[in-house]
């Protein structure tokens, strides 16, 4: 058998290409060839090897009294009035190497007489033991009907079937056909690895698609991993699962590291040995990645790997502190490494909760340390995040690559989740996907074939499309998925106050995230040799307080009671 391999983020998974083992004919009599067999005045066997038959105690008068094959039914062995037993015999069979073998044939009789002489009954003869009744209608008697004579037997060398039949009646008739011994075929396949997973930093678990011997499969020197892990430890079959053998390593695996696993010489129960074996698997930490803290009482937890979908929803699995408690339902995303919880009882705003984790397991049923997570729940206000950066028009490059972006920073103490926040350019609005922005952290909104090279550069989003900024003119603004405004901007070609740098390849940047009112007094050109900083703080940042009040620039008359008021900030 040839195995396909394929590495996935923490499981390796071997495809196997196999046939399902089925059960079979290992010899089977039909009677197809009529006339067969003994009756008064004759008799004829020739061409039959199979199988025998004694008629000797039987007393046939005339050519109505027979024990032979007839054509009946596409062929069958029939007794009439034979007014004795008469047994037939099949050939020694020979089963070595089957297993759950399998003995069955029909029987079946005419007419309506019950006489205790009127009968056919089945034996087998196990290894050349003595004659044993089939369990399953093995004695049939007077007027039974049709039915189905049946024995099964775990294994053995060779097997005789044996019937004695008897009839004393003319108008009845006694009959078996469909002799069949079946069984499943002597095992020649080597065991297969189904897949690799990790439980931690030192231990593995492996998964064959049949039962393993013990020595072998405990042979630590059956296993090597490559990178200077060596072999196991331990290797040790699993009591209840033949089919598992959990591997122990000194020498821990690195996180997101790639290994090579070879296995040799571990057997099947028929002694048949695995074809050398190369796995690869990357061993990532069962961990808690992100909590997202989506509004006042519902998290989503994002983890390292795919998890249980019974365990995951498990609502005593999740615990927070403060009197919050469980949730109410704990429902695992269709990505299968997030889940969203929902509570009762709102968050306390600003202030840090401690979510507790238990018994979780992932899809290998493998069970993460208990885990206690702080998280807070912020209601954000404006200004909590900036606008900080704009790459309005990369071309030609200075030394950055050739990607729109904006950025924005976190100003706050918290991570907040921007999960369906937009950023509105102009008047088309990009949402936000699930994802957190921590404190102090700069992120990059970009189109998403720019992510790859953006991302050497700090966290990024891909949601902007390849046209939506313009050199200049276009408003931005950062809103919550209640539309709430955090920031907004309308930039222009004087903001970069420099005429050698608006003509493309530098970015705006904005010179203290502080000043939220100052606009062409708190905004120019990167002077980073770069062209820009995104990821990191500006090139010109400095301290840079409004100090001008703002002035009133217009008053409106909206109706009788209302004035509109315009200030030039």
């Amino acid at each position: 058998m040839k195995m396909l391999a394929k590495s996935s983020v923490f499981l390796f998974i071997i495809l196997i290409c196999a046939t399902p083992v089925l059960a079979d004919d290992i010899w089977t009599e039909t009677f197809s060839i009529p006339e067969k067999g003994y009756w008064g005045g004759g008799n004829d066997m020739s061409g039959i090897t199979a199988w025998t038959i004694d008629a000797s105690a039987c007393t046939l008068t005339d050519a109505s009294d027979y024990i032979k094959t007839v054509a009946t039914s596409g062929g069958r062995m029939e007794a009439k009035d034979i007014d004795g037993e008469a047994v037939w015999t099949s050939e020694l069979i020979d089963i070595t190497g089957y297993t759950n073998i399998v003995l069955s044939m029909l029987v079946s009789e005419t007419g309506s007489s019950t006489n205790v002489l009127k009968y056919v009954k089945v034996y087998y003869k196990l290894d050349g033991g003595i004659e044993t009744l089939f369990e399953t209608n093995g004695e049939n008697i007077g007027n039974f009907g049709s039915l189905t004579a049946s024995q099964a037997i775990a294994a053995g060398t060779n097997i005789q079937v044996v019937v004695r039949i008897n009839n004393p009646n003319t108008g009845d008739a006694t009959i078996f056909d469909n002799v069949t011994v079946t069984g499943d075929p002597p095992d020649i396949y080597p065991p297969n690895l189904v897949s690799v997973a990790t439980v931690d930093a030192n231990n593995l678990v492996l998964k064959f698609d049949e039962s393993v011997e013990q020595t072998t499969a405990e042979n630590i020197l059956n296993y090597t991993i490559d990178n200077s892990v060596g072999n196991p430890q331990t290797a040790v079959l699993n009591g209840a699962d033949p089919t598992i053998v959990n591997l122990s390593f000194a020498n821990p695996f690195a996180s997101s590291q790639n290994y090579g696993l070879n296995i040799t010489n571990v057997q099947d129960l028929s002694g048949n040995a695995i074809n050398d074996t190369l796995a690869y698997f990357t061993y990532i930490p069962f961990v808690v990645n992100n909590v997202f803290v989506i509004n006042k009482n519902e998290l989503v937890l994002g983890f390292s790997r795919n998890l249980d979908p019974v365990s995951a929803s498990i609502i005593t699995n999740y615990t927070i502190d403060n009197t919050i408690g469980n949730p109410t339902t704990a429902v695992l995303q269709t990505d299968n490494k997030q889940v969203k919880l929902s509570f009762s009882t709102d968050f306390i705003t600003d202030t840090e909760l401690n979510l507790h984790i238990e018994n979780l397991e992932d899809e290998n049923n493998i069970i993460m340390d208990n885990k206690d997570t702080a998280f807070y729940w912020h209601i954000p206000v404006p200004y909590d995040l900036t606008i900080n950066e704009i790459m309005a028009d990369p071309v030609p490059s200075v030394n950055l690559p050739e990607y729109e972006f904006v950025e924005i920073y976190n100003k706050t103490d918290y991570a907040i989740c921007l999960q369906n926040w937009s950023l509105v350019v102009g008047t088309t609005a990009r949402a936000f996907p699930i994802q957190n922005i921590q404190p102090g952290e700069y992120l990059l909104i970009c189109s998403q074939s720019a992510q790859a090279e953006l991302d050497l550069y700090g966290n990024t989003v891909g949601i902007l499309a390849n046209t939506d900024l313009i050199n200049a003119g276009k408003e931005l603004a950062l809103q919550t998925s209640e539309q709430l405004t955090i920031d907004s901007l309308n930039y222009t070609i004087e903001w970069y106050q420099n005429e050698d740098k608006d003509n493309g390849g530098w970015s705006l940047e904005r010179i203290d995230h502080e000043n939220t009112c100052g606009k062409l007094s708190n905004w120019q050109a990167s002077e980073d040799v770069s062209g820009g900083t995104p990821g990191r703080q500006n090139s010109i940042y400095k301290p840079n307080i409004d100090l001008t009040a703002a002035k009133l620039t217009g008053i409106n008359l909206f109706s009788s009671s209302e004035l509109i008021l315009t200030f030039n900030e």
